[in-house]
């Protein structure tokens, strides 16, 4: 981005370059945005191949020694709808799934948690929020 950002400098015109400024500063932010929505994606993917998890199981028969595989069910994340009861529940299995999961950074958290809130839960939400402050008690 920023060899492209120095070649089109060199075809614009001076008095260009302030509106310019802008515009790119626009673009990199879009950049920035479509790479953490393209990781995210990519962290998705993996954890459906991930949470496929198989067994090993070790079985002996003269010897030998064999394995066994079992396909265990995805995990699908779990959603909160507001209601203040189920609060409890849903933290702790949102946690161990996402909260908890050292490959993923707050920017996607909060792109997990987003998510996973359903109806009335939406509306209590801010842009300003940030994974933290809607995952404090």
């Amino acid at each position: 981005m920023e060899a492209l950002k120095i070649e089109y400098y060199e075809v614009v015109a001076d008095e260009q370059l302030p509106n310019l400024e802008l515009i790119l500063e626009e673009m990199e932010d879009d950049l920035e945005e479509i790479k953490v929505a393209l990781q995210t994606l990519l962290l998705k993917h993996d954890d459906i191949s991930k949470n496929v998890s198989i067994c090993y199981t070790a079985l002996s028969n003269n010897d030998n020694l064999k394995s066994s595989f079992i396909k265990l069910p995805d995990v699908s994340l779990p959603e909160f709808h507001g209601v203040i009861e189920n609060w409890s529940d849903f933290k702790r299995q949102f946690d161990s799934l996402i909260t908890n999961n050292s490959v993923l950074n707050d920017i996607q958290k909060l792109f997990y948690l987003r998510s996973a809130l359903k109806g009335e839960a939406r509306t209590i939400e801010t842009s300003e929020d940030t994974f933290e402050s809607l995952m404090t008690d």
